[in-house]
């Protein structure tokens, strides 16, 4: 058995929810909720691997080995981009959604829904109907495409994300129909 420190012992919590990261994302988490240093980053996740509790791939973190999820992916790195200051508790979601992140500085719920290409309307439906929440809840598409923006109608206010070609993720704000681009 093996003394984990607690920036360790975060690192495998958030693993556990998301089942992968991506290093750089690893990194942001800890420093951001520790903050130490990029060796100190790497020596964590090398001492995790070591005792078998992580695998490394490329660039990414992984506790199920090298079939991760690209939309859990890019559901983190839309967490880091919307709040670039918090170490949000990120929450393997229930499908319709693919990960929620509590952020106790703000006492707010983000949940990230994926939306397909062939699913929209669907999504749209889903996201529309969802139930009210005792804390406030901001809501963000997960979009494959930038195509897909003009498909998307929904009553309520929420984030649209989307690849914008460069492995980045576009977002906007869409409020009443209208997109507004935030970043």
């Amino acid at each position: 058995m093996s003394f984990l420190s607690p920036p360790q012992q975060y690192l495998l919590a958030v693993l556990n929810e998301t089942r992968c990261l991506r290093k750089r994302q690893a990194a942001a988490l800890l420093r951001r909720k520790f903050g130490v240093s990029q060796t100190v980053v790497n020596a964590i996740i090398r001492q995790l691997r070591t005792i078998g509790r992580v695998r490394e791939y490329e660039d990414t973190v992984s506790m199920v080995g090298s079939e991760y999820s690209d939309a859990m992916l890019q559901a983190v790195d839309l967490v880091l981009a919307v709040f670039p200051r918090e170490a949000p508790r990120l929450i393997h979601a229930q499908p319709p959604f693919v990960l929620s992140a509590f952020i106790e500085k703000r006492d707010m719920l983000f949940q990230v829904m994926r939306v397909p290409m062939e699913k929209v309307v669907e999504c749209c439906l889903k996201a529309d109907d969802l139930p009210q929440s005792e804390v406030p809840v901001l809501l963000a598409l997960l979009l494959d495409g930038a195509e897909q923006r003009s498909c998307i109608h929904l009553r309520k206010s929420c984030l649209l994300a989307y690849p914008d070609g460069e492995h980045r993720l576009k977002i906007e704000k869409l409020q009443g129909g209208e997109q507004d681009g935030i970043r």
